[in-house]
């Protein structure tokens, strides 16, 4: 920060109180601080902070190494399942917030259809290594209840 306003920048492309015509009536545009004007190593310190620590969900992170831990050492399937179950929350809870921040920044078509996207990513995730494991039949009943859900609920 310089104190002349020179980290200050126009998000002309994101001004809500447009009208269809595109005029601005009179109205200032909205101004956001450049997040790169500390430089660069503040910045990736800020968002990996932001990333991980917001919210008391991302502790279960740990439950990604211990998962892949207990698969290799021939722990029980129980244990495998339950610490993958754990270690999804968080990630998929991630997902949404950083695809909620991309969208932040884009208009709203391109943020509805990044939500749309990489909302069900985790469900495709778990589809590929289930039809890598033969159960076909798993993945259209969890593709069905998707669809079912994002019907009823979105």
């Amino acid at each position: 920060m310089n104190g002349r306003g020179d980290d200050l920048v126009f998000m002309a492309d994101r001004d809500d109180d447009d009208d269809d015509d595109g005029k601005n009536h009179g109205k200032p545009k909205k101004m956001r601080r450049d997040p790169m004007a500390d430089g660069f190593g503040p910045y990736v310190t800020r968002s990996l902070h932001c990333i991980f620590f917001t919210t008391k969900l991302n502790y279960l992170l740990v439950c990604v190494p211990a998962a892949m831990y207990a698969r290799s050492s021939g722990f029980g399937d129980g244990w495998v399942f339950t610490l993958a179950l754990l270690a999804i929350c968080p990630l998929a809870e991630r997902l949404g917030f950083i695809t909620e921040q991309l969208a932040e920044y884009t208009n709203p078509t391109v943020g509805g259809l990044l939500n749309a996207t990489f909302g069900n990513l985790t469900e495709v995730i778990v589809s590929i290594y289930a039809l890598r494991a033969g159960l076909l039949r798993v993945v259209q009943l969890s593709l069905l209840g998707s669809i079912l859900s994002n019907m009823l609920l979105v």
